[in-house]
């Protein structure tokens, strides 16, 4: 098992989520640390997995789903990666499920940090582009 226990690396952002100057005092976030944040911050402590149907025809493209409900059942969290070189389209549907009102988190790529609503490109009420080398967590209110 792979644990994430190295917070700091000085001169480098390997491994670390921060990266620092001993010598300097200097010290700054790297973009491994919005990777992690964009799954930790949304998924909570006693949240439990759910598994989500997905076609082949989604992994085929280079999209994995990872899908997590709050213990009240009001909260469904949806982090999307897309691992391709392209733009993939997501159609998100909620069949059994009375979705309310929906906002997501989204990281453009290795060189950007989150942003809400950043640059994300909506097709229709659950159709959704994903850039390239992403992640976007979608955040769910369920009535």
């Amino acid at each position: 098992v792979w644990c994430d226990w190295q917070y700091m690396e000085e001169l480098n952002d390997q491994w670390g989520f921060v990266r620092g100057n001993f010598k300097d005092e200097t010290f700054y976030k790297v973009p491994n640390f919005d990777v992690r944040k964009m799954i930790t911050a949304y998924i909570k402590p006693g949240y439990t997995f759910v598994s989500l149907d997905s076609d082949i025809a989604l992994q085929r493209s280079g999209i994995s789903l990872l899908g997590a409900v709050s213990p009240d059942r009001k909260e469904l969290v949806v982090v999307a990666i897309n691992r391709s070189n392209g733009a993939q389209s997501l159609m998100l549907s909620f069949d059994n499920l009375k979705p309310g009102k929906m906002f997501f988190v989204k990281l453009t790529d290795a060189n950007s940090s989150i942003s809400p609503k950043g640059k994300f490109q909506k097709y229709s009420a659950d159709a959704f582009l994903l850039s390239p080398q992403s992640i976007s967590t979608f955040v769910v209110k369920l009535k």
